[in-house]
């Protein structure tokens, strides 16, 4: 028996060597120069690519590349600010600092990805101006704008790239402030959270924004949940509208599941006829926001809004039924006619 064994596994063997040889005899020296020269050409668009990050100059600008993402200093403004009182350090260390937080950027890109299934701009690169001005920033768009240069402490730092670039995902109707606000918020609250998995220096940020966001909406809730109290299209009063609807969006997220958030970009004003897309009042508006949630969850969803007293008696298409009897049914009550 050890005998046949060992007999198949040295037919087997030369099975193999003789196969190889076989295939290494009837290769033509035509196949065997298409194969070195699709060799060469791989190594030379290995060598194409840069490593990154990497760093590029051009007459007006520095830009820190990254995969997904890049950062870039207008160069004029860069050499003069750099080593003033107001930002003391060197532009050198500006810029070796915006190549530290490039990967996060990055990471935070492929965060928002996964959250939304959504990739903006066709995959094109999603850029952040960095210039001198008093915080804040803008989001949006393929660029962004972020108002401070880098300083040391980076995860506090990167916190308004984040909310800037959310936008560039999160954009999609309908356009009141605070849903507006409150989708970046709840983003940017996502993409601490992935992080804080990874480097416990955004744990601090992680738990700070969750207790704000859903601290806020309890508050809400403490008050009876006066709808028509909140300034819902803009940041004034004592209720921050934008906080309630991430806190919103984080508890309807850890109730019902991550996964049904990701469709909610995929809803636009194309929903809403155009009659109803004129009127854009916040009524209007707040009970498009509960059919965007219920149009991706079951009819528990419309229940939380019940309770939270958005203005669901309306009937935005004017056909005898109110908004929420429809929203609950699975219908568009947006569209006339």
């Amino acid at each position: 028996m050890q005998t046949k064994i060992l007999i198949v596994l040295i037919v087997l063997i030369g099975l193999g060597v003789g196969g190889f040889f076989a295939w290494k005899n009837l290769s033509s020296p035509e196949d065997e120069k298409e194969k070195e020269t699709q060799e060469e050409l791989a190594e030379e668009q290995t060598e194409e690519q840069p490593e990154v990050p990497y760093i590029e100059v051009t007459d007006n600008e520095i830009k820190i590349i990254g995969t997904h993402t890049y950062m870039f200093f207008d160069k004029t403004e860069l050499m003069q600010v750099a080593g003033t009182s107001k930002w003391p350090d060197s532009s050198e260390t500006y810029i070796n600092r915006a190549q530290e937080r490039i990967e996060y950027f990055d990471k935070a890109y492929l965060y928002l990805q996964d959250l939304l299934d959504y990739t903006p701009f066709s995959g094109e690169k999603i850029g952040a101006k960095i210039f001198d001005a008093m915080g804040g920033g803008y989001g949006g768009g393929k660029t962004i704008g972020v108002g401070n240069y880098p300083y040391e402490d980076m995860d506090l730092d990167l916190q308004t790239y984040f909310h800037e670039m959310s936008h560039s995902f999160t954009h999609s109707c309908p356009q009141i402030y605070a849903f507006t606000e409150g989708r970046a918020l709840f983003a940017g609250y996502y993409i601490n959270l992935r992080l804080s998995q990874e480097n416990s220096d955004f744990l601090f940020f992680r738990d700070h924004q969750r207790r704000t966001f859903v601290g806020e909406l309890e508050l809400y809730e403490s008050y009876g949940s006066p709808f028509e109290d909140v300034y819902w299209d803009k940041s004034a009063g004592e209720l921050h509208s934008s906080s309630i609807v991430a806190g919103m969006y984080i508890r309807i997220a850890e109730r019902y599941g991550w996964e049904n958030v990701s469709k909610l970009r995929k809803l636009s004003g194309a929903d809403m006829s155009d009659d109803t897309k004129n009127a854009w009042d916040q009524m209007t508006l707040a009970n498009f926001l509960v059919y965007q949630w219920r149009s991706v969850g079951d009819e528990k969803i419309v229940d939380m809004f019940l309770e939270w007293n958005f203005p669901l008696h309306i009937d935005s298409d004017e056909d005898g039924i109110s908004d929420g009897e429809e929203i609950r049914a699975g219908n568009n009550p947006f569209i006339k006619g």
